[in-house]
Protein backbone atom coordinates (compact mmCIF):
# COMPACT_ATOMS: atom_id res chain seq x y z
CA UNK A 1 0.00 0.00 0.00
CA UNK A 2 2.69 2.73 1.05
CA UNK A 3 3.93 1.69 -2.61
CA UNK A 4 1.05 2.96 -4.00
CA UNK A 5 1.02 6.04 -2.46
CA UNK A 6 4.38 6.90 -3.06
CA UNK A 7 3.71 6.12 -6.66
CA UNK A 8 0.40 8.78 -6.80
CA UNK A 9 2.17 11.40 -5.08
CA UNK A 10 5.23 11.35 -7.19
CA UNK A 11 2.73 11.43 -10.26
CA UNK A 12 1.06 14.34 -8.09
CA UNK A 13 4.40 15.95 -7.95
CA UNK A 14 5.25 15.39 -11.65
CA UNK A 15 1.95 17.51 -12.61
CA UNK A 16 2.68 20.17 -10.39
CA UNK A 17 6.30 20.35 -11.87
CA UNK A 18 3.91 20.14 -15.81
CA UNK A 19 1.50 23.15 -14.37
CA UNK A 20 4.41 25.49 -13.54
CA UNK A 21 6.80 25.02 -16.69
CA UNK A 22 4.16 24.94 -19.23
CA UNK A 23 2.76 28.49 -20.55
CA UNK A 24 0.07 27.05 -22.18
CA UNK A 25 -2.93 28.24 -19.81
CA UNK A 26 -5.63 25.41 -19.97
CA UNK A 27 -2.84 23.17 -20.12
CA UNK A 28 -1.62 24.48 -16.57
CA UNK A 29 -5.64 24.22 -15.56
CA UNK A 30 -5.48 20.78 -16.44
CA UNK A 31 -2.41 19.46 -14.62
CA UNK A 32 -3.48 21.78 -11.46
CA UNK A 33 -6.80 19.67 -11.62
CA UNK A 34 -5.28 15.96 -12.15
CA UNK A 35 -2.32 16.83 -8.97
CA UNK A 36 -5.54 18.17 -6.83
CA UNK A 37 -7.09 14.71 -7.76
CA UNK A 38 -4.43 12.82 -6.89
CA UNK A 39 -3.82 14.13 -3.86
CA UNK A 40 -7.58 13.38 -2.96
CA UNK A 41 -7.14 9.93 -3.80
CA UNK A 42 -3.78 9.88 -1.17
CA UNK A 43 -6.40 10.90 1.41
CA UNK A 44 -8.66 8.50 0.97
Amino acid sequence: MQQVIAGIESACATMKIFALETQDQQAKQDFQSIAKALIALCRL
